[in-house]
């Protein structure tokens, strides 16, 4: 890593709690939550296309309050596991990182504001936008790429965090990210997709066998040591 980033990680003020920010964020907007439920929200439309899932995620204003209570009560060990594993394995090397379908990004954050090169990816939606209004309340740099769209940049770590279940091709999405590893990149990848009671989760087709690792290991990608983190098995030529 830079002396540039070394001296953003030591110097940054403290930063809130993310559930402080997203209710300042929201009371900025003039948001409150509302009274109808995430599941009524989606079954309020046709969500059998790609175009009626994508609609649900960049019109809904009840989606980030889900988003907030599962960072809060469900991920938390989950995501400091993953900030830590890049530290880890980054190393003090400049390390390029996409974190995809981010939410509300709070990983990608973290990472952020401890100098790495962090790219969010995401639709048109709520939570896109408060990353970026956070990463501007304490100053971060960041790139955002808005979905959908082919993403021409290279990574050494891609992020996708219990994003797969709500893709109609998750496998898609996983050939995409191989293309965009640079030699020696890794996945972090987390998913949901063994959980069928959630309508959200649109990808069905797996009828509960673990598909993780046999994608995977069509793609030429082996499992690390560090858990849910996947590395080429082989270099790229």
């Amino acid at each position: 890593m830079s002396d540039e980033g070394k001296l953003h990680r030591t110097s940054l003020g403290q930063i809130e709690d993310i559930g402080v920010d997203v209710d300042s964020f929201l009371k900025g907007k003039g948001i409150s939550k509302p009274e109808i439920s995430v599941v009524e929200e989606w079954r309020s439309q046709d969500r059998s296309s790609a175009e009626g899932i994508r609609d649900f995620y960049t019109t809904s204003f009840r989606y980030i309050f889900t988003l907030l209570w599962l960072s809060s009560a469900r991920y938390p060990i989950r995501d400091a596991a993953a900030v830590r594993a890049v530290e880890v394995m980054a190393g003090d090397k400049e390390f390029a990182i996409l974190d995809y379908g981010c939410g509300l990004g709070n990983v990608g954050f973290l990472l952020a504001s401890r100098g790495y090169q962090v790219t969010f990816a995401d639709l048109d939606t709520l939570t896109f936008e408060f990353i970026e209004w956070r990463c501007q309340k304490y100053s971060i740099n960041a790139d955002f790429i808005t979905l959908p769209c082919d993403i021409q940049k290279s990574f050494d770590m891609i992020i996708c965090l219990e994003v797969l279940e709500h893709l109609r091709d998750p496998k898609e999405l996983l050939e995409n990210f191989s293309r965009m590893l640079n030699c020696e990149g890794r996945m972090i990848i987390s998913e949901s997709m063994g959980d069928r009671s959630n309508p959200l989760h649109v990808y069905r087709k797996h009828a509960g066998k673990d598909v993780i690792p046999i994608w995977m290991r069509e793609l030429r990608m082996r499992p690390t040591v560090f858990f849910d983190i996947w590395e080429m098995s082989d270099k790229k030529d």
